[in-house]
């Protein structure tokens, strides 16, 4: 037989629900009487429910300590380490954890791996895919990847305004992947939206006579 909660009680969960209660928990509430739950088993299933995101929220809180314990450790392979696995096992975290690990990467001059924790930030972040991007591109020029750094380059569609440093990462991706044609564009196109510059005149003009 069923039994529908006591009247007083659902009146209660009706008012005091949080605008944030969980989807299921409220599609409960308000179909309680056709469901025929008894009083004891709604306020388990709530108190229940109210006890995992306490745990939940416990658990993100100790992350988050983990997660600013590890960024101020001195840079050192082990903090990269631990700032990667930190990234992989909890994903609300993981784009903090990320950024960290790479400015640590950084820090060590690693660049073949802070290029890797870049490319890691782009895909997972799309508010952060171009700087991340940009950054990515210039941590393979430090790692003499140049060919990699270019193609990237190339095939993103930047922001304005990070189209100038962009293009100049281009320009100097395509010149040390001996590509001389290509850093030309890159500086041609780059001399449109950053004018009165000599450095970017006399590159344009080396270039032009030397274009092998």
């Amino acid at each position: 037989m069923q039994h529908t909660p006591h009247p007083d009680l659902l009146h209660n969960l009706q008012q005091e629900m949080d605008d944030d209660l969980h989807p299921v928990l409220r599609w409960i509430v308000d179909h309680i009487k056709a469901l025929g739950i008894a009083a004891a088993t709604l306020v388990a299933l709530v108190a229940g429910w109210s006890a995992l995101e306490h745990y939940q929220d416990v658990q993100l809180a100790r992350t988050q300590e983990a997660l600013a314990r590890l960024a101020q450790q001195p840079p050192s392979a082990q903090t990269v380490a631990g700032l990667k696995a930190l990234a992989a096992e909890h994903p609300k975290i993981a784009v903090a954890a990320l950024l960290e690990a790479a400015v640590h990467a950084g820090a060590l001059q690693d660049s073949a791996e802070e290029a890797g924790l870049w490319q890691h930030v782009a895909t997972r972040a799309d508010s952060l895919t171009a700087v991340a991007t940009l950054a990515q591109v210039q941590a393979l020029i430090r790692a003499q990847r140049f060919a990699e750094a270019l193609a990237l380059t190339q095939q993103t569609s930047w922001p304005e305004g990070l189209k100038p440093l962009a293009l100049s990462a281009q320009a100097f991706a395509a010149e040390s992947a001996g590509k001389p044609a290509q850093a030309l564009a890159a500086y041609q196109e780059l001399k449109t939206l950053v004018s009165g510059s000599p450095y970017i005149d006399a590159k344009i003009t080396l270039l032009q006579k030397n274009p092998k």
